[in-house]
């Protein structure tokens, strides 16, 4: 099973948990932004603002809030040349990070036109990074792995937003969101591994589907 397939199958099975009893309404709304990502690393590495996909869920029962699970996808990669002042060292890295982020919680929606909505919960994050050395020394290339690792962990999110109802079945919105988290990764040929921030500030839209 591939890890995206695993994701979704994660997602589907805490959408389901409290399924006993009906849900009275429910919202799949499919979200398209970005993640920003705060630390320092992947700022340098040209990293840190990532394109993201997502799932949000909203499972309304006869309670106060929604039951919110939502599934993201982020990913961005970049190369960057480095000036290394010596006649015939050519030298770049190449660096690529993905993060999958699984937000399971509750929102609380208010019941206007345009739908203000506030939520938040648990985030289980994982953050997989790859950096690779390459370049060449007096014309002879070489290519070395620095980095290759994934890691995940528990931390907490939370999000607010809009959602406009077109109709009685469809929706759009709008949705910022703030996840934390962190992610230990060693790098090749180290004992020690590094923190990461594996949580960010996500910005996004959304276009979904109500019953």
């Amino acid at each position: 099973m591939s890890r995206a397939a695993r994701w979704i199958l994660i997602a589907a099975l805490a959408a389901g948990l409290p399924l006993g009893q009906a849900a009275l309404a429910n919202d799949v709304n499919l979200l398209y932004g970005q993640k920003s990502l705060g630390e320092d690393e992947f700022d340098v590495a040209g990293v840190d603002g990532q394109t993201q996909w997502g799932l949000m869920v909203n499972l309304e029962f006869d309670w106060p809030v929604a039951l919110a699970v939502d599934i993201l996808s982020s990913s961005d990669e970049n190369t960057e040349s480095i000036v290394t002042g010596i006649q015939g060292y050519d030298l770049a890295f190449t660096t690529e990070v993905e993060t999958m982020e699984l937000d399971v919680g509750v929102r609380k929606f208010w019941d206007w036109k345009v739908e203000p909505y506030i939520g938040g919960g648990i985030a289980y994050i994982q953050l997989d990074a790859k950096q690779t050395e390459f370049g060449s020394f007096l014309g002879n290339p070489f290519s070395d792995v620095l980095l290759d690792d994934d890691d995940s962990a528990l931390g907490f999110w939370i999000d607010a937003g809009l959602i406009y109802r077109l109709g009685r079945k469809f929706n759009v919105g709008l949705d910022i969101r703030y996840s934390d988290s962190s992610a230990d990764l060693t790098p090749v040929g180290f004992a020690e591994s590094i923190k990461l921030d594996s949580g960010g500030t996500h910005y996004g839209i959304m276009l979904g589907y109500h019953w």
